[in-house]
């Protein structure tokens, strides 16, 4: 990865790749409210807070969420906290959290007394999950508060509450973990994971699936969940790759700071496969894949049998999914450029494009 530092990176204007595509920004920033709520988790930690605000998960929600009521983009700005930096007790071994990231084992004990808590926050049964004592850390507490709020809003038909599913929850935590292992096992043996281990985790660690079913929701999508779900599934899988693609480009400077295992740097070593890493050659993949994958959800999203079906009530929910989705893909694009945590902004070139020192 020493080779990389210094070298020139070139991300081309991306925009083109989503023409048609919902790009709005909610003018609500919620600002004051998530201050708070980061001087309350991270108060004793003031680089920690510094670094959480640098963040911006005020324009992140604002962005993801450009319909919502101020009420509900904040209990979505809430989520949005704890989806960022849930995994930080497992990401580094500096979190004063009894030093969960130093074995695979305290990660996945983390992630097992974590996803006790979610359920009991969700009010699931619990037969055969007994609640197994408190949150392990301050961060996985506020969850409770998300949960208490969410169950609280109603989505305008009065469908459903503001709640994303455990399922997607657990998807996302316990690739964290599979993640973290694997990350402890590079750095001893220095040999990375082969792509499609990196990819199995990868697409869980984006936590794509539980922020679509949080757009999902508030789009007021009722009808045929069971029907759409393979379609579902497909359109998932497109934008997943999208919103990994696109954090793999703007994130590179931050990750190489960061030396944290570089495990997002893989797409990087494996399309760059010279040693020393072709950049250029490893830059144009990720984007010659991030509009494959674009221009494949719009043909799935056209084709589908929902978008002819003769029930305009269908046909209508099923275009709510697929503008939250899509709108999903352009929040992290527009974040990706607009936020402190990666701080490009400065780097932008007059076609939209940048080029970033590393």
């Amino acid at each position: 990865m020493d080779n990389l530092r210094s070298q020139k990176l070139h991300i081309p204007n991306l925009w083109p790749a989503f023409e048609g595509w919902k790009r709005v920004v909610n003018p609500s920033r919620l600002r004051m409210s998530i201050d708070l709520r980061l001087g309350e988790l991270f108060r004793d930690d003031p680089v920690k807070l510094a670094k959480a605000r640098a963040v911006d998960i005020g324009l992140f929600a604002s962005c993801l969420f450009p319909d919502a009521t101020y009420e509900i983009l904040e209990t979505a700005a809430f989520y949005c906290i704890w989806l960022f930096f849930w995994d930080d007790a497992i990401d580094s071994s500096d979190t004063g959290d009894n030093d969960i990231a130093g074995t695979a084992e305290a990660g996945s004990e983390y992630c097992r007394k974590s996803v006790s808590f979610i359920r009991c926050c969700l009010r699931l049964p619990e037969k055969d999950h007994p609640v197994d004592g408190p949150a392990p850390t301050k961060v996985c507490s506020s969850f409770e508060d998300v949960a208490d709020r969410g169950a609280k809003i109603r989505t305008t038909d009065g469908s459903t509450d503001l709640i994303p599913s455990k399922k997607s929850l657990e998807k996302y935590m316990n690739a964290c973990v599979v993640e973290q292992a694997w990350r402890l096992s590079s750095m001893r043996s220095q040999i990375p994971p082969s792509g499609k281990e990196f990819w199995g985790w990868r697409l869980g660690t984006s936590s794509v699936n539980a922020f679509l079913d949080l757009s999902v929701i508030l789009k007021n999508v009722y009808l045929f969940r069971d029907q759409l779900e393979f379609t579902d599934q497909r359109l998932a899988f497109h934008v997943n790759k999208l919103i990994v693609c696109i954090n793999e480009l703007f994130s590179l400077k931050k990750e190489l700071k960061d030396k944290t295992g570089h495990m997002n740097l893989i797409p990087i070593t494996m399309y760059g496969s010279r040693d020393p890493i072709n950049l250029d050659a490893a830059v144009q993949k990720i984007v010659n894949d991030i509009h494959s994958h674009a221009a494949a959800f719009n043909r799935l999203a056209m084709t589908s049998q929902f978008r002819t079906c003769r029930s305009q009530e269908v046909r209508e929910q099923f275009d709510k999914t697929v503008s939250a989705w899509q709108t999903v893909v352009t929040a992290v694009l527009h974040f990706s450029i607009e936020s402190p945590r990666y701080g490009i902004l400065k780097d932008r070139l007059p076609d939209g494009g940048f080029l970033v020192t590393l």
